[in-house]
């Protein structure tokens, strides 16, 4: 909460916005899953409003996956492995001299 804290303040917003957060328990978590509009009792500017909740955003994407919260729910982790099963079956068949359509059988996944 305090890099909020800081962003917010170094972007000229009232501390009693700061608080206002802090009283209602809106944390960087929580506000990167608000709408712009949800915000608009604690934040008066529209911009303001914006800029906190992409600074949130960024903060929360850059979070590994440990609240139930998270935006990024380990989506990234699965695609990889995804993309390093796929790459290992390409590798097998490239080095057994085959192309990738010979030899398949019909597999359902």
């Amino acid at each position: 909460m305090e890099r909020l804290r800081a962003f917010m303040l170094n972007r000229g917003i009232d501390e009693d916005c700061v608080k206002k957060l802090v009283n209602e328990k809106l944390d960087e978590d929580i506000i990167a899953l608000m709408k712009e509009n949800e915000l608009t009792s604690i934040i008066p500017a529209m911009g303001d409003r914006y800029a906190v909740i992409k600074f949130c955003q960024e903060i929360a994407n850059d979070k590994p996956a440990t609240s139930g919260l998270s935006i990024n729910r380990g989506t990234g982790n699965l695609l990889s492995k995804l993309r390093a099963k796929l790459k290992l079956k390409q590798n097998r068949e490239e080095s057994d001299g085959s192309s990738p359509d010979e030899g398949h059988t019909n597999r359902s996944w």
